[in-house]
């Protein structure tokens, strides 16, 4: 199954008609990450866009007390390349993230800012539909705050963390994104 999907993605894009990509006030929907799967880009050159995204969870349990958690992200995507179909793109970004936990609790609240750095390459099938996959690198900084024994009356078992990863991004089918773009010139 796998390979006849990889078969028919690869003939479409063979077939694609070859066009010039211009982006100059191009603007559109789609989805880079799937941390923030709700997303748009717009194109203020050929060489300098902008994206952001968002993502959000509502928890509510048959008991006790639901919770938001939220994200916001940003990215810079400035063109390498630019042939007939397809872009080469360096995507500097940062995001903020908060699993919208209370401090008060056991479980805390963890409130995340990442800084990435990613390469990716954009397909347009058509001047309005492109598919992108990207990867790179990814620094988090991690601040988790709760209470030990949820007792908000004492505080000597308070925590407060801050971890720092520096990773690379994951790749699978979740990240494939897409545009569908409005505009330009």
């Amino acid at each position: 199954m796998k390979k006849l999907l990889l078969t028919a993605v690869t003939m479409i894009a063979l077939a694609a008609p070859a066009m010039a990509v211009d982006l100059q006030g191009k603007y559109g929907l789609g989805y880079f990450r799937p941390e923030f799967p709700v997303g748009g880009r717009v194109w203020f050159s050929d060489k300098l866009g902008l994206d952001a995204g968002i993502g959000f969870v509502n928890i509510s349990p048959d008991q006790g007390d639901g919770q938001t958690a939220w994200g916001i992200d940003l990215g810079l995507p400035i063109v390498i390349a630019n042939t007939d179909n397809a872009l080469f793109f360096v995507r500097p970004g940062v995001s903020i993230a908060d699993d919208g936990g209370d401090e008060d609790t056991s479980a805390g609240k963890n409130t995340e800012f990442w800084v990435s750095g990613t390469l990716g390459a954009e397909y347009f099938f058509t001047p309005n539909f492109s598919i992108q996959a990207a990867h790179g690198l990814l620094f988090r900084s991690v601040t988790s705050k709760g209470d030990l024994d949820s007792d908000p009356s004492t505080t000597n078992d308070r925590y407060d963390v801050t971890d720092t990863i520096i990773q690379t991004e994951d790749f699978g089918i979740s990240s494939i994104g897409f545009h569908w773009y409005f505009g330009g010139k």
